[in-house]
């Protein structure tokens, strides 16, 4: 067992989760904020995993130069939640933190993305792959040998949250992140969140993610596509600063590929798919994420 609170793990390690932490380094040292190059990004974000033909080799390789596209690789189950429990290990919740304040104030949805993939990892559990009647892993959904395709994985980090929460999904993430110089947010980054806050603690107690995300979007200063909005509020969600009372974010408890949905027709995540706005803002969240900012921190006593 991993804890991540002192970054280490505690119990016996069933497949040598505690070996290098560099397993699979594919990130191509830090990146900053400055440096992602338009035609890479353009080239990743049209990148598609059911046609890659239709992203020429030049424009491919151009991508993966630039550190956005990367080859494809095969991962067995075991490899994947090896390379998430490592990952994980060596990421700082505050640095964290800081990415996804940085990303709530420049509008930059990968730097929020980390902020999901750790709180989903917060307690996965280190796990051998389980046969069950289905081909995945029923406490992580992985299977037990795939093709990853990492530049789609990418592509998807660059929406603002996880689009999955299988191992090899989370530990890119978070491989990601660690790799990538987001630096400090400003006062003005800060506030812009707080603005959020406020907003949803305003909701009327009917309020559903569905309404509020387009509210989200008519805040002053706010600059997010509509899929963007939604993908922050399930960021919340997994955060556990969106959750109910019997549905909790994942920094509590650990949640396999079977949760509920509120309807047949909802697509909205796990466990915000649930939240109604007399649930409000979880204030224990929020001190646990932004313990070092004081005006989040303290955010409801004023």
């Amino acid at each position: 067992m991993h804890d991540p609170d002192i970054g280490r793990f505690i119990s016996p390690d069933p497949i040598g989760l505690n070996g290098g932490a560099n397993l699979y380094a594919y990130a191509q040292g830090r990146l900053s904020v400055k440096a992602i190059d338009p035609r890479a990004l353009k080239i990743l974000k049209a990148y598609s995993p059911n046609h890659p033909e239709e992203t020429s080799p030049d424009d491919f390789a151009y991508a993966k130069r630039a550190g956005l596209c990367f080859d494809s690789i095969k991962l067995s189950h075991d490899q994947s939640v090896r390379w998430a429990l490592n990952e994980f290990a060596s990421c700082d919740r505050n640095q964290i933190a800081d990415a996804f304040l940085m990303g709530v104030g420049l509008n930059q949805p990968r730097a929020r993305a980390g902020l999901s993939a750790y709180a989903v990892m917060t307690h996965f559990p280190a796990h051998v792959f389980v046969a069950s009647p289905y081909p995945y892993c029923p406490i992580c959904a992985s299977y037990e040998e795939a093709n990853v395709d990492l530049s789609f994985i990418n592509a998807c980090r660059w929406t603002g949250t996880i689009i999955g929460r299988e191992p090899e999904i989370l530990a890119f993430y978070l491989q990601q992140h660690n790799a990538e110089d987001f630096g400090a947010p400003t006062e003005a980054h800060i506030r812009t969140f707080i603005a959020i806050l406020d907003l949803i603690a305003a909701s009327p107690d009917a309020e559903t993610p569905t309404s509020l995300h387009k509210k989200i979007r008519k805040l002053p200063g706010i600059k997010i596509s509509v899929d963007e909005s939604r993908h922050f509020l399930e960021a919340l969600g997994y955060s556990g600063i969106l959750q109910t009372t019997e549905h909790l974010g994942f920094i509590y408890r650990y949640h396999g590929p079977a949760v509920p949905s509120k309807s047949h027709h909802s697509d909205w995540a796990y466990p915000v798919d649930f939240w109604i706005g007399k649930d409000g803002v979880n204030v224990d969240a929020i001190k646990y994420w932004f313990s070092g900012y004081p005006m989040i921190a303290s955010w409801h006593n004023r």
